[in-house]
């Protein structure tokens, strides 16, 4: 997440599925601060 925080692109689009994963990967892409919009 860090490296596409830094990216300078003007626009992108970031998907991200989660399909049952037993790591803290949902918890730390919930509390990174990159500006997003869920639809």
């Amino acid at each position: 997440m860090d490296s596409l925080a830094a990216l300078t692109y003007p626009s992108f689009n970031v998907i991200v599925l989660d399909n049952g994963s037993t790591d803290d990967s949902p918890t730390r892409l919930r509390n990174h601060t990159i500006p997003r919009a869920i639809h």
